[in-house]
């Protein structure tokens, strides 16, 4: 581990990690505990889309440890937008369900996007027509 005391006297330090389905590296910040608060993941994620390169930014962590966040304007992307059809629910490894049908109201709609919002950067997702969703999840 690497760790590295900033001029504002934060102690910032970065290690690895790997799983089955991560691999990667973190960065974290000292809290007021001592530890490091990881803050940023960088990694490869084995997912349903294959395996995915992302940044993780955990932005409320980095506000709450002091820090300002600087988002690059042309690469910042638009939240997601669309209407809610279906619901895909899980309940065992070979059992899952498809709940469609239903009309919510907008203020339904936009509190499921507010949780969902709180998530977007975990997991990964699958978007195409519904035949190259369908086909994508049987993968």
């Amino acid at each position: 581990m690497q760790r590295k005391r900033l001029a504002t006297g934060k102690v910032v330090g970065a290690w690895s990690y790997e799983s089955p389905n991560y691999a990667g590296i973190t960065v974290g910040v000292k809290n007021s505990n001592g530890d490091l608060q990881p803050v940023i993941h960088a990694e490869s994620v084995r997912c349903a889309d294959g395996l995915v390169d992302r940044v993780v930014i955990l932005k409320a962590e980095l506000r709450k440890l002091g820090f300002v966040i600087v988002e690059d304007e042309e690469t910042k992307q638009e939240p997601v937008k669309g209407s809610i059809d279906g619901i895909l629910i899980s309940h065992s490894a070979d059992d899952v369900s498809f709940w469609e049908g239903f009309s919510l109201s907008e203020e339904d709609e936009e509190a499921i996007w507010s949780i969902l919002k709180k998530y977007d950067t975990q997991g990964c997702s699958v978007r195409g027509t519904r035949k190259e969703v369908v086909e994508e999840i049987k993968k």
